[in-house]
């Protein structure tokens, strides 16, 4: 039985916890979801309580509603994310309910449509993938930061079709991309790409295509493969 009362949240004590989760369980609006969220995943920030909700979001995502379920592994994911010191301790306490939902991640996979990216982040979240399990999203929004891997400068790489998709220095100077084919996609890369097109999100799939500078810029999958 979990002490709430013993654990804290974004807004303190974690008491009030169990009255949330009964009100989710019976009246699970977006709107309780959003409470939830910024009580374990405050903008990033995690808490003691954070970790001790996965057996009942691990519950949830065994549920059928996969609304439900995806809420459920999009927080999960969120929070594993945000604490990538530790992984470790997280993985080997809550290993079967990150097991499950895990499961439940690679089910949603087969679901395309709004908000796909934020699934497959999850599941690489959960997967336990570095920089991707919650940077991913940050492809579909169309800018990233990244540091060149030849002299270290920090580089805004801004992917768009109408403008074209250039990286750009700290001194504004602008750079031209091209994508890179999908057969020089490395592991990682590769493996999300085809995912992507298997399930038509092709909008996502071009943007996994990691841009290259022309001339030489190293693939930026070539730093955050696993």
């Amino acid at each position: 039985m979990t002490n709430w009362a013993a654990l804290n949240h974004a807004y303190g004590s974690a008491e009030d916890l169990p009255a949330l989760l009964d009100r989710l369980e019976t009246e699970p609006t977006g709107e309780l979801w959003g409470e939830l969220w910024s009580r374990l995943c405050h903008q990033g920030s995690t808490y003691s309580a954070s970790f001790a909700a996965f057996p009942w979001l691990a519950g949830v995502a065994r549920g059928e509603d996969d609304s439900q379920r995806e809420h459920a592994v999009l927080l999960a994911g969120a929070i594993v994310a945000s604490t990538p010191d530790q992984a470790g301790p997280i993985k080997q306490r809550y290993a079967a309910e990150i097991t499950g939902l895990q499961s439940a991640a690679e089910e949603l996979l087969h679901h395309p449509g709004e908000g796909y990216v934020y699934r497959l982040q999850a599941y690489l979240a959960l997967e336990g993938v570095p920089v991707w399990g919650r940077e991913l999203d940050r492809l579909v929004h169309g800018e990233y930061e990244i540091s060149c891997r030849v002299c270290g400068l920090g580089l805004l790489v801004t992917i768009s079709d109408a403008d074209g998709s250039f990286s750009e220095n700290p001194s504004g100077e602008r750079c031209p991309l091209r994508p890179s084919p999908p057969v020089d996609l490395r592991r990682l890369g590769r493996r999300l790409h085809e995912l992507a097109v298997s399930v038509n999100e092709h909008a996502l799939a071009s943007n996994l295509q990691a841009p290259v500078r022309r001339g030489g810029m190293p693939r930026l999958w070539r730093g955050f493969t696993t």
